[in-house]
């Protein structure tokens, strides 16, 4: 939306905000404000103020003058998915020696991405299953070790299952109606 000439509307950054690094990441994507509710309901007024405190600091350590400044500032590294390079292979890889065993990145990937991930609850140590890994990387990002998680390109033969959207044996229980502005039929 905020690539779109044609809107030509201010957008808020919304969802999910906790920390300066949230609220700083809405504003590289265009956001020219910010608004928090559950991080409020969760942890008081006191964390717009740790927010306006972080986003300072990182501006005075880099010399930037202004928020509006930062607005949009990282759209043009973003690309419509027809550019990605789908030939492309890869998966994560782990440094476990860094991790703190959270799981986050297990809990991520069973809910949210290709279930790439078993726990190793004797260890507290992620073992991905390497032919299932979709490189999403959300495990990456919800890692709260820098540099845990990187990313393994893969030879161009190398393949990854199939991942599993739905039980194939649910199939024959799915009656589709097609739907019109009318409703279904």
């Amino acid at each position: 939306m905020a690539q779109n000439d044609e809107l030509n509307l201010p957008l808020s950054g919304i969802g999910g905000i906790e920390t300066w690094i949230d609220a700083f990441e809405y504003i590289l994507l265009g956001a020219s404000t910010i608004q928090v509710t559950t991080g409020i309901m969760h942890y008081g007024y006191r964390i717009v103020e740790d927010m306006i405190e972080g986003l300072s600091d990182f501006m005075v350590e880099r010399g930037i003058k202004s928020v509006s400044g930062l607005v949009g500032q990282a759209l043009p590294n973003l690309h419509e998915t027809e550019a990605f390079d789908l030939e492309r292979q890869g998966i994560t890889q782990y440094d476990l020696e860094k991790c703190i065993g959270c799981g986050q990145c297990y809990i991520v990937c069973q809910d949210a991405a290709g279930q790439a991930i078993e726990w190793d609850a004797a260890s507290r140590r992620p073992k991905l299953i390497e032919d299932k890994c979709l490189s999403c990387m959300l495990c990456k990002f919800v890692c709260p070790v820098s540099d845990l998680i990187s990313y393994k390109e893969m030879p161009q033969d190398w393949k990854r299952q199939e991942t599993a959207v739905m039980d194939k044996n649910m199939e024959q229980d799915i009656k589709l109606e097609p739907f019109t502005k009318e409703g279904p039929r």
